[in-house]
């Protein structure tokens, strides 16, 4: 339905920060990422930001995970 799909994009553009960035096909980073997340059973999106958030503890932008 129109109306649910228009929803969804305000929903989405109010709630959500969209990021983006390119990597070439065929480049050794993008191949890394797609066979480390296919090995951890994750979706490139969810690797790479799961990524991102062990980076940004790392150097201290946010919280350790408590455990």
């Amino acid at each position: 339905d129109e109306n649910g799909i228009r929803s969804t994009k305000k929903y989405d553009e109010k709630t959500f920060e969209r990021i983006a960035f390119r990597i070439g096909k065929s480049s050794t980073m993008s191949n890394l990422i797609d066979l480390a997340s296919s090995k951890n059973g994750e979706s490139v999106s969810r690797y790479v930001l799961t990524a991102l958030t062990r980076k940004l503890t790392k150097d201290g932008f946010l919280p350790p995970k408590e455990e």
